[in-house]
């Protein structure tokens, strides 16, 4: 047996007194006719008025280089937390012959690799290796080769 709302009299019925007037109508109303006896709602809307004033960032001072920024928000411990883990992951993982021995990264390493992949995310270029392409005019970053090698 299914329960329904007359079943369970600890649960109220919060529909609009015009929708359960409906529900206890022994011929059953179109959806249209239940639309157009629901009420709008009383309450206007006010969206809260805000003073125009002067964007000010709140900033520590000191920060001059795009670097300080970035500091602001993927500190040199976060790095070298990930440089710890990297280099634990890769040592337990076994290696094939055909692949090279695992030398381990440093914060410092791994700081370049995410500046690289932000840039690489500003600069959108078809081939990954065209980054490091140095005989290009229309591809490749030198400071890209220069950070880090490709291989």
């Amino acid at each position: 047996m299914r329960a329904n709302e007359e079943e369970i009299p600890s649960v109220p019925d919060t529909a609009p007194k015009a929708v359960q007037k409906l529900r206890k109508a022994k011929n059953k109303p179109s959806v249209q006719e239940i639309l157009d006896s629901i009420e709008p709602p009383s309450s206007t809307y006010r969206p809260i008025q805000v003073k125009d004033r002067p964007f000010q960032p709140k900033l520590p001072p000191g920060l001059v280089t795009p670097l300080d920024f970035f500091s602001l928000f993927i500190t040199s411990f976060m790095l070298e937390k990930i440089s710890k883990f990297t280099n634990t992951k890769a040592q337990k993982t076994e290696r094939t012959a055909k692949q090279r021995p695992w030398i381990p990264t440093s914060g410092a390493e791994i700081g370049v690799f995410v500046g690289i992949l932000l840039s690489m995310g500003l600069i959108s270029i078809n081939r990954t290796e065209s980054y490091w392409d140095t005989h290009s005019d229309m591809h490749g970053n030198p400071e890209i080769s220069q950070a880090m090698a490709l291989t």
